[in-house]
C-alpha cells in the first residue's frame, strides 16, 4: 500500500451497466467520489455530496447488493485493487464531482493506466482549471452542460465553454439534462458552446428521470440542436429503466 501520496474520499465502488451517454449499455466499474460543488434539483445521488464519508462501500459480486467496507480516505492503489477484482475493464470516475479531488484523481488515473484499465471521467463541466491537470490522462470525458431550467441554479455558460475547450484534448461528449421547463433558447446556448469548440462533439439530451416531459418536446429539442451539431442523441437514464444501480 502507498505510504505517501494523496488519498481520496470515495462513497462506493461497484460494477453495473453504464446507463447514460454514448457508452450506454457498456459494463463499467463505478468509483463514486465524495463531495460536489453544485446542488442540482434533479440530482439522483445527493448522498455523494457528503465530503468525508467514514467508509467506502465495495460490492465484490456485481448485482448482489452485498457490500464490504473500506475505511476512508483511500489510496489510489486501494481503489485500483478494488476495481481490478471486478469484471469491467473501464472505470467510470463519477460523483459527486471527481475534479474536486483532482490531485488524487490524477494519481488514480496513473494507477489505472498502469493496470491496463481505461478511465471514463463523469463531470459537471465547471472546474476547468482542475481539468487541465488530468485531461491527457483519461480516455473519455462525459461532460455536463448544466441548464438553469432543470438544475434550479445559475447559468455557467462561460465555465462550460472553457471546460469544453480543454476537454477537447481527449475524447469527449456533452450531456444536457432537460425537463418540461427547458427552453429552446437554453438549447441554442448549449449548442453555441459546442459549435465554438467542435460541432462534431456528440450532444446527448437526457430527460430527467421520472419527470413529465413530452416525447414531442424531446424531438423538437433534438431537431433544433441538429441544425447546428452533427451528432445529437436523446438517451434516458437506462439503468433507472432496468432497475439497477
Amino acid at each position: 500500500m502507498q505510504a505517501h501520496g494523496p488519498r481520496g474520499w470515495i462513497h462506493e465502488i461497484f460494477t453495473s451497466v453504464q446507463g447514460e451517454g454514448i457508452y450506454c449499455g457498456c459494463c463499467h466499474t463505478f468509483v463514486r467520489f465524495a463531495r460536489c460543488n453544485l446542488e442540482c434539483d434533479y440530482c439522483d445521488t445527493p448522498t455523494s455530496r457528503e465530503p468525508h464519508p467514514d467508509v467506502c462501500r465495495v460490492e465484490p459480486e456485481p448485482g448482489t447488493g452485498r457490500f464490504e467496507e473500506l475505511a476512508n480516505p483511500l489510496t489510489a492503489r486501494q481503489v485500483t485493487e478494488a476495481c481490478a477484482s471486478l469484471p469491467a475493464r473501464v472505470a467510470a470516475l463519477t460523483g459527486g464531482e471527481p475534479l474536486l479531488q483532482h490531485e488524487f484523481l490524477a494519481e488514480l488515473m496513473r494507477e489505472m493506466k498502469e493496470r491496463g484499465c481505461s478511465t471514463y471521467l463523469e463531470t459537471n463541466g465547471t472546474l476547468w482549471e482542475e481539468l487541465g491537470g488530468v485531461v491527457g490522462m483519461t480516455d473519455v470525458i462525459a461532460m455536463d452542460i448544466k441548464l438553469p431550467s432543470s438544475t434550479g441554479g445559475a447559468a455557467m455558460w462561460d465555465d462550460h465553454e472553457r471546460f469544453l475547450r480543454i476537454a477537447s484534448g481527449s475524447e469527449v461528449f456533452v450531456k444536457a439534462v432537460v425537463d418540461a421547463r427547458t427552453s429552446e433558447d437554453e438549447m441554442d446556448r448549449c449548442c453555441e458552446i459546442v459549435v465554438a469548440v467542435d460541432r462534431r462533439i456528440p450532444l446527448v439530451i437526457q430527460p430527467v428521470s421520472g419527470a413529465a416531459i413530452e416525447g414531442r418536446k424531446l424531438m423538437a429539442l433534438q431537431r433544433r440542436a441538429l441544425e447546428r451539431l452533427e451528432d445529437v442523441r436523446v438517451i434516458p437514464q437506462v439503468h433507472k429503466v432496468l432497475g439497477i444501480m
